[in-house]
């Protein structure tokens, strides 16, 4: 439902339906992630460092935070990030 409601929203913005016109379809969902709705998507990066700072942080109103014991206990949804590695040649 938050991310239909999302859908909505973000459709009223010019510049989504301008790309929705001329370059193909606007993926809600994986918009969505990057504003705290839970997706099934997931974000991929060349970058380690990149990966590590997100499987590592969690953002709050007041701005990027690294993981602390309470956190990662707290419950199975504030828990952790991932890392998966595949070398450039296979993927």
């Amino acid at each position: 439902m938050r991310i239909a409601e999302f859908k909505m929203l973000i459709e009223k913005f010019d510049h989504v339906k301008d790309w929705a016109e001329n370059y193909g379809t606007v993926l809600h969902e994986s918009l969505a992630q990057h504003y705290g709705l839970e997706t099934s998507w997931l974000d991929v990066t060349n970058d380690f460092n990149v990966a590590l700072f997100f499987a590592t942080c969690y953002y709050d109103k007041s701005g990027w935070k690294p993981l602390t014991k309470e956190k990662i206990e707290a419950s199975e949804h504030t828990r952790h990030g991932m890392v998966f590695h595949i070398p450039h040649w296979q993927a």
